[in-house]
């Protein structure tokens, strides 16, 4: 076998090797985006299953604007209602089209709590150390989507 020969066939090999790493990285990107989709959808069905009929109630109150239903949700219901939504928030970041699907399924959530001042005012009563919980650093991603939220 010639040089030439030997080239070209160490040419083909070289090329078939990128293509295939690079329909490896397309594969995995696919592949994560759907393992992300779904774990926003097992997100989503927890909250309609809710079984121990923890965020209904709270959506509910919020989307009906009871104010003393709100003031009355214990602060333990309400912390978990906000780890939902934390998760919620943390998968939003990771991808922009992700972040389409969660404000189509959760926007109003977010809006109650963080934009909506009465529905917030009612929600934040009875958690934290300050009457302005709600801007502490530590709920800067929920924050940060509602106010993407808003927006919409």
């Amino acid at each position: 076998m010639s040089e030439s020969t030997l080239r070209l066939i160490q040419a083909i090999a070289a090329l078939c090797t990128a293509a295939s790493a690079i329909f490896a990285v397309i594969v995995y990107i696919r592949q994560q985006h759907i393992r992300r989709t779904e774990n926003l959808l097992a997100i989503f069905q927890r909250f309609t299953d809710d079984k121990e009929n923890v965020y209904q109630p709270i959506f509910t109150a919020c989307d009906t604007r009871n104010f003393d239903a709100i003031a009355a949700i214990n602060a333990a219901n309400k912390y978990k209602y906000l780890s939902l939504l934390e998760e919620i928030a943390l998968l939003a970041r990771s991808s922009n089209v992700l972040q389409q699907d969660a404000k189509h399924l959760f926007k109003f959530h977010f809006i109650y709590l963080y934009v909506d001042e009465e529905v917030a005012a009612a929600f934040w009563k009875n958690l934290g150390t300050s009457p302005n919980e709600k801007n502490k650093a530590g709920w800067a991603y929920q924050r940060d989507f509602a106010l993407l939220c808003q927006k919409d």
